[in-house]
């Protein structure tokens, strides 16, 4: 039982430092891209994010299958809706969904997270 236990830490390991490591080139890239307004600054940082999660991907072996309903047309608009919360939405939307995406999201998610926080640290504010 160790055993494994050393083989998923070190996988753990490996997957966060090629995380930062990626994070690294890809944060100044980021800011770059936010120079040149918000339309093409943006569709200038979300290709960045798709290679991104593309390479991350790849580098930690997650390997995602889309099945949609009814295929969507690239040029039209469209809202997506994610109806749970991970650390790995953003990864997987930029991964999944093959066209500039706009973020928006819930500001009581945000409390959602601090009161946790707060309540995991004893903190009382």
């Amino acid at each position: 039982m160790r055993f494994s236990n050393f083989w998923h830490g070190l996988y753990l390991i490996y997957a966060f430092l090629s995380f930062l490591l990626l994070m690294c080139i890809v944060l100044p890239l980021v800011v770059l891209g936010s120079l040149f307004g918000s339309i093409q600054g943006g569709n200038f940082i979300y290709r960045v994010c798709t290679l991104w999660s593309d390479v991350w991907f790849f580098m930690v072996g997650v390997r995602c299958r889309v099945h949609f309903e009814v295929p969507h047309d690239p040029s039209q608009q469209y809202i997506f809706i994610a109806n749970h919360s991970s650390y790995l939405d953003a990864a997987i939307l930029v991964h999944v969904v093959r066209q500039p995406v706009r973020v928006l999201g819930k500001a009581e998610r945000s409390e959602e997270h601090t009161s946790e926080l707060q309540s995991r640290l004893h903190l009382v504010c």
